[in-house]
């Protein structure tokens, strides 16, 4: 029952905010992260920047339009959520774009967060949601590994067409997004072939970050981590996912 009320509840916020605030800004765009990786916080960035973000609210999670889609081909390693369970099989970004009907030549951009901050924040999430009882369950009963393992096939199907097709893909990391959001939005405009007066007032105005958006904390609150000594032999394990290539190049 409370499972029920919950999505009615969810189905019915998300219709509402698709009529009342409907995706504003004149460079249209499209963003994906698996959850928890910091898409609400790119979301924001980019509407900063005078960015339309076709898929700022999310439809239902069997929507391929959903930013957290898993589009990665084996489907088995979807575990953390049953309703992202799907049989879509694409070899690029031409057919995403079909699928979700979005123009030929949308761009999208992939926002991660490196795998021990994301396995933190992951846990954390899932707590609050009643996914588990507590860390020990987390750990010893594999869903770390597990979630992990789905980390690594999410990002590494993004990575495959990033390679094919980077002028439609660019794959940002979390921790560039934190420390120097107007940096990334710079990256962003380059990737777009955006030049614009206003852009570097986009980026100045948020040299001091954004204080909090939605479902997340604000983000000067401490949060806690994982305190079991196998989670960095988990993350430290060889996945699919090459996370390292793809940080700010200084």
């Amino acid at each position: 029952m409370k499972t029920l009320l919950s999505s009615g509840y969810d189905l019915a916020w998300k219709t509402w905010m698709r009529l009342s605030d409907p995706p504003r800004g004149r460079y249209p765009i499209v963003h994906q992260g698996i959850q928890r990786s910091g898409t609400n916080y790119l979301c924001a960035v980019l509407e900063i920047g005078d960015y339309r973000v076709l898929n700022r609210i999310d439809p239902g999670r069997s929507n391929p339009r959903h930013k957290h889609f898993r589009w990665q081909d084996d489907k088995t390693g979807i575990v953390m959520d049953r309703r992202y369970l799907n049989r879509r099989h694409v070899q690029g970004i031409d057919e995403v774009n079909r699928i979700c009907r979005y123009p030929a030549e949308q761009r999208h951009v992939v926002l991660f967060r490196r795998p021990r901050d994301w396995i933190d924040a992951i846990y954390r999430w899932g707590l609050s949601n009643d996914w588990f009882a507590d860390e020990a369950q987390f750990v010893e009963g594999g869903l770390a590994r597990a979630y992990l393992r789905e980390w690594h096939g999410y990002y590494a199907k993004w990575e495959e067409m990033a390679d094919r097709d980077p002028e439609r893909v660019l794959i940002l990391d979390y921790l560039d997004l934190r420390t120097d959001p107007g940096a990334v939005l710079a990256r962003v405009d380059a990737f777009q072939g955006v030049s614009r007066p206003e852009g570097a007032q986009a980026r100045e105005s948020l040299a001091g970050g954004i204080g909090k958006v939605r479902h997340s904390k604000p983000m000067s609150e401490k949060r806690e981590g994982l305190s079991a000594a196998i989670i960095d032999r988990l993350v430290a394990e060889e996945g699919a996912f090459n996370w390292e290539r793809h940080g700010r190049e200084d």
